[in-house]
């Protein structure tokens, strides 16, 4: 069962930050609960896979239930994390950063 929505999902990061983006879901589709369900298909490697509310971090496309990792230092760092996870760079892994 996945954690519960209101305290888990990520609604802040600090400015200036990277994460790497492994999926995103649609708001307007997906519910929160069904976000955090897919969590665990990208958790290996020792990554901690987190829901994030792009709505509410700048820098992100709003409307959606972003997986991502977060907490890297600088976009290289950020990319690298792909690779880590046996992910291609591009289409659904990719980095952003907080605004």
């Amino acid at each position: 069962m996945p954690p519960t929505p209101d305290l888990a999902t990520v609604r802040s990061l600090p400015t200036g930050s990277y994460l790497t983006v492994l999926k995103s879901l649609p708001q307007a589709e997906a519910t929160e609960a069904e976000a955090w369900a897919w969590a665990p298909t990208f958790s290996r490697g020792g990554r901690s896979v987190v829901v994030v509310d792009s709505s509410s971090i700048p820098g992100l496309r709003a409307g959606y239930w972003a997986l991502a990792v977060t907490g890297s230092a600088t976009a290289d760092e950020a990319r690298a994390v792909c690779a880590a996870l046996g992910l291609d760079l591009g289409g659904d892994c990719y980095e952003r950063q907080v605004k």
